[in-house]
């Protein structure tokens, strides 16, 4: 009864990291921004025309099955680690922009710092132009295929 449970949990995290997983852009934005800002956009965010994408989906997965924590994976634990970050304008991971949206059990944070330095991106365009744009993404710990 508690894996089913464990799996229903898991089932709707991985939805909820999914939706989590869009870009932020003033389109999406629901508060009104501050005052102060001459172009309508909150402090930090960014207008584009395309959000940035992973470039190999399927990678996502892989590098989460070949990083996950030795401990959890003998209890059979599974969990997800949501991250915000900034994708660089070359469709890498911008080192220092990567920020714990939330964590499901502190032992998967550290694999999923490696797994999103090692995907790449499609940047994120302006205008026709490659640009540094932030995304939240979920990494999902599963010990098998959902």
């Amino acid at each position: 009864m508690s894996r089913t449970l464990d799996r229903l949990l898991l089932v709707a995290a991985m939805a909820a990291a999914a939706m989590l997983a869009q870009p932020r852009t003033a389109a999406a934005q629901v508060a009104p921004p501050p005052a102060d800002t001459a172009d309508g956009l909150a402090p930090g965010e960014v207008e584009v025309d395309v959000p940035p994408e992973l470039l190999t989906p399927a990678q996502l997965p892989r590098l989460a099955r070949q990083h996950y924590p030795e401990v959890l994976r003998r209890t059979g634990t599974e969990g997800s680690v949501v991250l915000e970050f900034t994708v660089a304008a070359d469709g890498h991971v911008q080192r220092g922009t990567v920020h714990v949206v939330s964590v499901s059990h502190q032992e998967f944070l550290e694999p999923a710092m490696r797994v999103v330095h090692r995907l790449r991106f499609r940047p994120a365009t302006f205008q026709g132009k490659a640009i540094a744009a932030p995304i939240t993404l979920p990494i999902v710990f599963a010990l098998h295929d959902a």
